[in-house]
């Protein structure tokens, strides 16, 4: 194995035990590198230290948290095992410019600093696209879905499984026979329970053909203004990794700057949702497109 793709192991196994106590000795382990090598390496493809990447990575986490889970302050400094309140709070004034509190008052998304995607030439540079675009009322059928709004590795994973799932079974091709259909979409928080944090994660076609069935759920999305992102990769990126750098573009980028805010986080009525569509709908593709589009209004 090359030496970037055994720091890239390491990353992706950081990114599976944030929680947990990383010593050097384990990370380089994973890496199957020295301890003294691991380290050089590490900083110089990702520009930090592995302690500071790790905190880092930690509190783009505990803001994920504190926005979805509604944790308190201190359950999830406890939960990355920062030593001291104090402590927490002072990193994560540094990371993100604001307060614990002042962030979850306003709700100011994550993420400031994203995960890496390596090469053999240092950091994968990731070209994307993002236009505002109006859409009408749109009437899907879906294969409902219901998952935790948690940590995001463990959403996606599980958002992947389902697409897996859903192509085994054939449900897919049953939903696009009935709605007359090419193209399948992902519909992300068309609903959402604050008291269990579940949140729906459907995957739909445009009914063209105006068609029921007990199989699938029927979705109106309201005419709405979105932001869409989009791009075209290929390996070492896995859809895995772009859908969460798409995310953490619109959410922790490109939308504080603007005068917009996010529909989904101030209005929980169905009726919205984000839109997703992966070209080819194949989760372990090697070369894709990814266009998701996010709904939003202004302030």
């Amino acid at each position: 194995m090359v030496a970037w793709q055994s720091i890239q192991d390491a990353v992706d196994w950081i990114e599976d035990h944030l929680a947990e106590d990383m010593p050097i000795r384990s990370l380089a382990a994973v890496a199957n590198l020295s301890p003294a090598y691991f380290q050089r390496l590490f900083r110089r493809l990702t520009g930090k230290t592995v302690g500071e990447y790790i905190k880092l990575r930690r509190l783009a986490r505990v803001a994920d948290r504190l926005i979805f889970n509604g944790d308190t302050i201190l359950r999830s400094c406890v939960h990355y095992g920062f030593e001291s309140h104090e402590t927490f709070c002072r990193a994560f004034k540094e990371a993100h410019g604001v307060t614990p509190t002042q962030f979850r008052r306003h709700t100011k998304p994550p993420c400031p600093f994203p995960k890496p995607i390596l090469t053999e030439k240092g950091l994968y540079v990731m070209d994307y696209e993002i236009a505002i675009e109006n859409l009408g009322e749109l009437d899907y059928l879906a294969i409902p879905h219901l998952t935790a709004m948690d940590d995001g590795a463990d959403s996606i994973k599980e958002s992947l499984d389902f697409w897996r799932e859903c192509f085994r079974d054939r449900a897919i091709e049953r939903l696009k026979a009935v709605c007359g259909a090419d193209e399948v979409y992902a519909l992300f928080c068309n609903t959402y329970d604050p008291k269990t944090k579940l949140v729906s994660y459907d995957i739909a076609c445009i009914n063209h053909t105006k068609s029921a069935a007990p199989e699938f759920r029927a979705i109106t999305l309201r005419p709405s203004k979105y932001a869409v992102v989009s791009g075209s990769y290929e390996t070492p990126m896995t859809m895995k990794q772009a859908y969460a750098r798409f995310n953490d573009i619109f959410w922790g980028e490109w939308l504080p700057k603007t005068d917009y805010e996010s529909v989904i986080d101030t209005d929980w009525r169905t009726g919205s949702a984000s839109i997703e569509l992966y070209t080819p709908p194949d989760v372990d593709a090697k070369a894709f497109s990814i266009k998701i589009w996010y709904p939003i209004a202004h302030k």
